[in-house]
């Protein structure tokens, strides 16, 4: 009879007590125990060797396969994981780049400049500094004239400059960089209010706000000797003649205005050229001004350079107010090229640039190693060679966004030494190649530096 049909005397169902089931529960688990064990002992080696696994044990070299002959057994490696493509970010750190572009040089430690960490929207002054320093002619001279006048205060701007191209260049790290640059904004700061707060600010401003400061730091020591070594005056200032020729009596007046930098307009019509738009702003053109001789108001105002700079600075004005009193800029591509050539907008004997001693490079003590600052003469082609005053570019300040009050500023900068070019956004820095820094950087270089060759 089931248990279920158990019924006790008074009808219910019967139900056994639960410790006779927990009895014969465990009564039975170690009889089953029991019988696997001793059969286990018996069959054991009989269940693996007939290619069944263990997977409580490690294998042997050598098992005895069934039909008794030795065969070995190797564990083959795991096959290596498959790489997923990265995306491609539309950042200024990492650009879309073209395919069709060469692949830039791997990047060696010791050649790369060091990046500048960013304290608060502070990338144009980064940008700045990276292009300024990577000069290594006016690096120079800053050493030097330190070492003429080495009571300037601590407190100038130039005393800062030396401290951080001495960092630069001896490799002594980030930390003191980090130092030297909030030192640099207090005192910019300090000095020109405008800059003062968190604020983006252009970066075509503050370089011109550095060199007057630099200028002054040297004035203010009143000493013609070190004021004739001032890298600001070696390295880029340019003299412009400025002719006024009456458009009756064709008598002439001539002016000279010294410039550290160009700026250039943009031309209307087909796609510009850095080299067309440097020769349009030395185009002659008519304006108002009072002949001397015949009182005629109409004169030819005609402008040529005089005296050329070591390193030419131009500047593209791409800003521009609109109704609104706000700025609107312009993205017109502009085609760069490596070389300019100066002869067109120069007279016919102009005064040229003072050349740079490589026997005096303090900078290549500080590294250990030869320095190069001029363009070598094996790198000019013989077509080049025909430009009567050539300049290859050394460095761009390029500006992403569509206002001057926001967006990022980098810095491309060429390392003559080993020939590389460098993208610099913020502490961020990658080696890129020239070939991308002058197509990729066609709408959005805004202070383009030049120096000049070997002549």
């Amino acid at each position: 009879m089931a248990a279920s049909e158990l019924s006790s005397p008074k009808g219910r169902p019967w139900n056994p007590p639960r410790k006779d089931l927990t009895k014969g529960f465990s009564r039975s688990s170690k009889m089953l125990a029991a019988a696997f064990n001793s059969s286990n002992k018996e069959n054991k080696s009989n269940f693996y060797n007939s290619g069944h696994t263990n997977p409580f044990k490690i294998p042997e070299r050598q098992l005895t396969s069934p039909q008794g002959t030795k065969r070995s057994l190797s564990l083959s490696p795991l096959p290596p994981p498959i790489p997923h493509p990265k995306r491609a970010l539309l950042t200024p750190n990492k650009m879309t780049r073209d395919p069709t572009l060469p692949s830039p040089p791997k990047r060696s430690k010791t050649d790369s400049p060091e990046g500048f960490i960013n304290l608060g929207n502070t990338c144009y002054l980064n940008a700045v500094l990276q292009s300024l320093l990577s000069l290594r002619c006016f690096a120079l001279d800053i050493v030097q004239s330190h070492k003429e006048s080495p009571s300037l205060s601590n407190k100038s701007l130039f005393r800062m400059l030396f401290l951080l191209v001495k960092a630069k260049y001896s490799g002594s790290g980030l930390d003191g960089q980090i130092i030297l640059i909030k030192d640099i904004r207090r005192i910019i700061r300090e000095r020109a209010k405008n800059f003062y707060g968190f604020n983006e600010q252009d970066a075509h401003e503050l370089l011109t706000h550095c060199l007057s400061m630099l200028r002054s730091d040297i004035s203010a020591l009143k000493d013609s000797k070190v004021f004739s070594l001032c890298p600001v005056e070696i390295n880029f200032k340019s003299s412009i003649e400025q002719s006024l020729k009456c458009t009756v009596c064709h008598s002439t007046v001539n002016k000279y205005e010294e410039v550290l930098d160009l700026s250039l307009h943009f031309t209307t019509g087909s796609r510009n050229s850095l080299q067309e738009l440097l020769e349009d702003y030395f185009k002659s053109e008519t304006v108002e001004y009072k002949c001397h001789s015949c009182s005629n108001s109409s004169c030819t105002l005609s402008r040529k350079l005089s005296a050329l700079p070591r390193v030419l600075i131009l500047t593209l004005k791409r800003y521009s107010l609109n109704d609104r009193g706000s700025c609107d800029k312009n993205l017109d591509p502009v085609r760069i090229p490596r070389h300019l050539n100066l002869a067109p907008v120069s007279n016919p004997d102009p005064i040229l640039s003072s050349p740079y001693d490589n026997k005096q490079d303090v900078l290549g003590q500080l590294m250990g190693k030869k320095l190069e600052t001029v363009i070598a003469e094996k790198e000019i082609s013989p077509q080049e060679k025909r430009h009567a005053l050539p300049y290859r570019l050394t460095s761009i300040i390029s500006h992403f966004g569509n206002k001057s009050s926001s967006g990022h500023y980098v810095s491309e900068v060429h390392c003559p030494l080993t020939n590389t070019w460098w993208h610099c956004n913020d502490s961020h820095v990658s080696m890129t190649t020239e070939e991308e820094v002058r197509q990729l950087h066609q709408t959005k270089a805004y202070i383009l530096f030049y120096i000049a060759i070997n002549r």
